[in-house]
């Protein structure tokens, strides 16, 4: 019996002593995703574009919506005045709505193709982010970075900020780019899709 709580305690002193090594091994650094991406000349310019993009396809809709208020309007007048028979009146209000269904089926796919553009810009942004943090994560020898909001309480461990945007040659002094309010919709912060 004594055998046996002794071989017990060794192994369990072994069985610890391995989990503190593996546990010390498993370094682990935090990064502000915003703080670098922010600040990427590439962010930057994918966001003018998504964003000119979307001004581009507001006004062909805009410039439609005005031609279904010109006819209703034009249709509305006409009544008015006693030009329009029951049936032209008829005719008249299945056009408008046929105008309004068109509309909003372009607005939809201006919706789709926005989105589309905004996934073609912003990947490449982020996987250039990726492999930076994952270059760095390698050269520092981390095994794992997080992004800082992941946490709901940080205080210690290693802030690899300043290491992944000296990577992508970014100046974490310059102010971040003025859009930082107006993030694209499929994604901000530090994982996901990016």
């Amino acid at each position: 019996m004594k055998k046996l709580l002794g071989l017990s305690a060794i192994i369990a002193f072994l069985l610890l002593g391995t989990t503190t090594t593996t546990q010390a091994q498993q370094n682990i650094a935090h990064i502000n995703t915003d703080t670098i991406v922010l600040r990427m000349t590439d962010y930057s310019k994918a966001v003018a574009n998504v964003q000119a993009y979307g001004v581009q396809l507001q006004k062909l809709l805009k410039a439609k919506e005005d031609q279904l208020k010109a006819y209703a309007q034009q249709a509305q007048t006409r009544v008015e005045m006693g030009e329009m028979t029951p049936k032209m009146q008829q005719e008249a209000e299945q056009k408008i709505q046929q105008m309004r269904t068109e509309l909003q089926a372009e607005a939809l796919k201006a919706d789709k193709s926005l989105a589309d553009r905004e996934q073609k810009m912003m990947t490449p942004v982020y996987s250039k982010f990726r492999a930076a943090m994952k270059a760095v994560a390698k050269t520092k020898g981390y095994s794992y970075i997080m992004d800082q909001k992941a946490f709901l309480y940080l205080d210690g461990g290693e802030d690899a900020t300043q290491a992944v945007a000296d990577f992508l040659k970014v100046d974490l002094a310059k102010p971040a780019a003025a859009i930082q309010q107006q993030q694209p919709a499929n994604g901000g912060g530090g994982g996901g899709r990016r």
